[in-house]
């Protein structure tokens, strides 16, 4: 297997992985995806909202506590009232967001892994390319326009062929005449034709 066969392969791996290869191939992503993203970063953004609402009523909680008396009891149990829920809330959260969390973690060491590969190419080609000759360069480099030319020819073909296509059914569907039509009108103009010498006394 060669260099770039086994980029190929570490891409196509990541992305089954992920349950995702048949988006990537049409290169967009669905309406429940996209909600599932947003909802997900709704989460986070709650989850951090939560977590600094904690701040303050926990080290207020923690200073009361350094000095015991009924009346500092009574504002611990007022704070814990209030925190306590909220904290319910945020591990609640928290465990919404571990599949996320997870998919964000792996995506992550697929674009290390992307990164790492990328560098990897790029020095295998400018090692391939200070052995190459000025000659061996020419060929290259005409190859690869040759097959950009053949490439954009085949699309203008195709987009040509499609147009004539489209433009000649255009004219069968303005034009069409069956042999049978025509007969029928042969046989009318005939019998229009017989009427008329009839008239005339020639038949």
């Amino acid at each position: 297997m060669d260099y770039l066969d086994f980029i190929a392969s570490i891409a196509e791996r990541r992305q089954f992985e992920r349950g995702e290869k048949a988006q990537a191939e049409e290169g967009e992503i669905t309406e429940e995806e996209s909600e599932a993203v947003n909802f997900a970063k709704e989460l986070e953004t709650k989850l951090k909202t939560l977590k600094n609402s904690l701040k303050e009523p926990k080290k207020e909680i923690k200073d009361l506590k350094k000095n015991s008396s009924l009346l500092n009891a009574a504002k611990i149990a007022e704070l814990e009232t209030m925190v306590v829920p909220m904290e319910a809330e945020i591990t609640e959260i928290e465990k919404q967001l571990e599949p996320y969390k997870e998919i964000k973690k792996q995506l992550t060491q697929a674009k290390g892994e992307l990164r790492t590969l990328k560098n990897e190419l790029v020095k295998r080609l400018s090692a391939k390319r200070t052995a190459l000759t000025n000659e061996d360069c020419q060929g290259l480099v005409l190859a690869i326009f040759k097959d950009g030319l053949m490439a954009e020819l085949e699309r203008y073909v195709t987009a040509h062929r499609q147009q004539v296509i489209v433009a000649v059914e255009n004219w069968w569907d303005k034009y069409r005449v069956t042999l049978q039509d025509i007969e029928a009108q042969r046989d009318a103009a005939r019998q229009r034709l017989s009427e008329f010498l009839s008239g005339l006394g020639y038949a």
